[in-house]
């Protein structure tokens, strides 16, 4: 489950004397704020080599398998999300032993065709820059009652994992009446945990999604629907992706 954040977890009692004013005041000062403005966290699976389990970045109570969110730092074992759109690109990174680093974000697969496998099984460019294939997929967070917009990138092993939520969501029926139909991504939630992997002697975590519930919610279908309608006309902002989005392909250890 999330868990809360300072700012939430105040007395219900503190705020009863203006509790009214405040309400009436919502949405103040954010009348110039607009989807493009605010950047979008990501939900991210921790690894051994994640910069939040170690030196000066490392988060308290981070430990491996846990779900973070890379803006708030909020830490989960499990989560519920609501799959509103979804992307698919081609990124190039800078490999982390020149110094890492986000390089640019292709849309066209045929950037491929530039690139050469390395003993790895990666994607490599003349300059020694790496592609990475990469499946984002735009959700709601539902938690207390409420949500949170979030991003999750898949690459490397994970992109199995993307192409079976995917199936996932298509094989939906949904009966009215007489009339059956495959309902969109937002009319349901997912349960969203982690497993280990193994391969060889490697192991990592990785996403384990199942139990598509139907959405009850109007007010959150409604967001949701919003949600992947903006991703599209591309009014949506989004942090900078994980370091960790440098990793190999499915022929080796993710992290």
């Amino acid at each position: 489950m999330v868990k809360k954040t300072e700012m939430a977890v105040q007395q219900p009692g503190a705020l009863a004397a203006f509790a009214d004013d405040m309400m009436a005041d919502a949405g103040l000062g954010f009348e110039n704020v607009s989807a493009n403005d605010v950047a979008i966290p990501y939900l991210k699976v921790l690894q051994a080599l994640s910069p939040e389990l170690r030196g000066v970045t490392k988060v308290a109570g981070a430990e491996e398998g846990l779900i973070i969110n890379t803006v708030t730092g909020v830490l989960m074992k499990e989560v519920r999300v609501i799959p509103c759109a979804f992307k698919k690109s081609y990124v190039e990174w800078t490999p982390r032993e020149a110094g890492g680093g986000l390089v640019k974000e292709y849309m066209d697969e045929k950037i491929l065709e530039k690139s050469k496998k390395n003993e790895r099984n990666q994607d490599i460019l003349p300059n020694g820059n790496l592609i990475v294939t990469t499946a984002y997929h735009y959700v709601l967070v539902l938690a207390d009652g409420g949500f949170e917009r979030a991003l999750i990138a898949m690459s490397s092993t994970q992109l199995k994992k993307s192409r079976r939520w995917l199936g996932q969501m298509m094989a939906l029926q949904v009966k009215a009446g007489d009339k059956t139909f495959t309902p969109p991504p937002f009319s349901h939630s997912y349960h969203l945990g982690t497993g280990m992997e193994t391969k060889d002697a490697n192991s990592w975590y990785g996403w384990l999604i199942n139990d598509p519930t139907m959405v009850q919610d109007r007010g959150i279908y409604d967001a949701a629907k919003k949600f992947g309608s903006d991703v599209t006309a591309g009014l949506v902002k989004v942090a900078e992706p994980p370091q960790e989005a440098v990793a190999p392909t499915d022929d080796d250890v993710p992290y």
